[in-house]
């Protein structure tokens, strides 16, 4: 039997097999070092956009009160545009500013990419968030990362892990 060749189509789909672009399987935890600079680089982000807002309420307490309410619009903006691009880096990539920087990213505990909505509503809105006003929540989270897995409690509750770039 003789094999027919249709026509080239440029429309056609692709007949190579497709790969997945993001490692599936077994995952390597970043070094708990990694972590905690990009622990630190975050935090120096966000004082580095509250140091502003305190100059200027500084300078206000002398003059008058409508200094600090532009103090208190200043710190607002600030904090919602380093929010803004914690969330688009999440979303990208899996990592924050400080993270990015260190070369570190969040994946699901499987290697996939994780979602925005697991990232920022698991992760940070529960687990850090409401789940860190409860007393010494914090301090047992932190303590997590001390285990086998290299892995936080808030990692457990999201089913995510911190690993290298």
């Amino acid at each position: 039997m003789e094999e027919v060749r249709l026509p080239f189509n440029p429309y056609s789909a692709p007949a190579a097999p497709v790969l997945q672009s993001e490692a599936v399987g077994t995952v390597v935890p970043a070094s708990r070092w990694k972590r905690l600079g990009a622990y630190l680089l975050d935090t120096v982000a966000f004082f580095a956009v509250l140091f502003p807002a305190i100059l200027v309420d500084s300078f206000g307490r002398a003059e008058e009160d409508r200094i600090s309410a532009a103090a208190g619009l200043l710190m607002l903006g600030g904090l919602v545009a380093l929010l803004v691009i914690d969330l688009i880096l999440l979303h990208r990539h899996g990592q924050t500013l400080g993270k990015r920087l260190c070369g570190i990213r969040i994946v699901r505990s499987n290697g996939q990419r994780t979602g925005l909505g697991r990232l920022f509503g698991l992760r940070y809105l529960l687990a850090q968030g409401v789940l860190g006003m409860v007393p010494l929540f914090s301090l047992i989270d932190t303590l997590f990362i001390f285990g086998q897995d290299k892995r936080c409690l808030h990692d457990l509750i999201a089913d995510t892990i911190v690993v290298d770039v």
